[in-house]
């Protein structure tokens, strides 16, 4: 879901009826996400207030409809709050991050300051499609300071709707079709899905992979990466993203972004990344003057009192294609 939102920046309290569908948001500004101020990367400005006493909270709201409620299992939200937010959907709270338990108030201020790279973290929940309703749906937010002197507001948010089919195991006849369709070798099928995969399950290392990962706890997580075919990506482009999902059912999300945090293995001559990325670097037989390059990220676990059950490469449909080649925690 990409759409405008409709904003009150006047640092005046609203209660609780404005997350309610039957809202009249009519004298509402209206602009695209991201919105806020203090950072380049917003494209709809806020009032901020004045400087030492900005206003506390700010308050957001869109609408989008869906025919069938029941064709989805459940609701995948990503939130970028700067610096905390609590959403709502046809009045429901769905999401609260960096925020008090309890009542929130106008004036309830956020829990930490967010600062630096946490400013671009996409926090990840899954939602019941229950909350759903056939026709007309309102997504409402309301986006916390945690200080009178804080220097910058952000807010941000994608909601997509998964499907039943997401519930689906792909069995091993959708794999052979798969690789039916790449022209895989029929030799190198077994050794990627048979012998491997069987020998996987003996050892017990699927029991023991996955009970290591419902124990994983990590502050930070470092990652060396790269992308093939990325100069077909535009710069700024999102062509991938890792999804960090908590065993308590949360998630949290790095989005991959050509030129920012990843870039093509090939260095050519359209290549901007920050060299501060790059981690290794290798010769290049047919061209001498464009090397292979490595890069290094690292993921700030905003919940590291969480453990992380799983960690998963999800394609964002660019025309690039990611790959990871070594995870290291701290």
């Amino acid at each position: 879901m990409e759409a405008s939102w409709s904003f009150l920046d006047k640092g005046s309290g609203q209660g609780s009826g404005w997350r309610n569908p039957g809202f009249d948001d009519s004298h509402w500004r209206v602009g695209p996400a991201p919105l806020g101020f203090g950072d380049d990367r917003v494209r709809t400005r806020i009032a901020s207030g004045p400087e030492g006493a900005r206003r506390p909270t700010a308050y957001f709201r869109t609408e989008f409809r869906v025919g069938d409620p029941a064709a989805f299992s459940q609701l995948e939200l990503e939130l970028q709050r700067d610096d905390g937010a609590v959403v709502y959907l046809n009045g429901a709270e769905i999401a609260r991050s960096n925020m008090p338990a309890g009542e929130i108030r106008f004036d309830t201020r956020a829990l930490n300051t967010v600062n630096d790279e946490a400013e671009e973290v996409f926090h990840g929940f899954l939602v019941p499609a229950e909350a759903l309703r056939s026709g007309r749906n309102v997504v409402a937010a309301e986006v916390h300071q945690v200080n009178r002197t804080s220097s910058d507001l952000g807010f941000d948010l994608r909601l997509k709707g998964l499907g039943l089919a997401a519930r689906k195991i792909p069995s091993a006849q959708d794999l052979d079709s798969v690789e039916t369709a790449l022209a895989i070798p029929a030799e190198a099928r077994a050794v990627l899905w048979s012998a491997r995969a069987r020998l996987f399950q003996d050892a017990g290392l699927a029991d023991r992979a996955e009970e290591a990962g419902q124990k994983l706890q990590a502050i930070s997580i470092h990652f060396l990466l790269a992308a093939s075919n990325a100069f077909n990506a535009e710069p700024g482009t999102e062509v991938s993203r890792v999804v960090f999902r908590y065993a308590d059912g949360h998630s949290a999300i790095l989005p991959l972004i050509d030129q920012e945090n990843i870039a093509d293995f090939w260095i050519y001559s359209r290549h901007t990344i920050d060299p501060a990325r790059i981690a290794w670097v290798g010769n290049n037989t047919e061209r001498q003057t464009e090397p292979f390059q490595l890069l290094h990220i690292v993921w700030r676990n905003p919940h590291p009192e969480r453990r992380i059950a799983t960690l998963d490469l999800e394609s964002a449909m660019a025309r690039a294609a990611p790959f990871i080649v070594a995870i290291t925690l701290e």
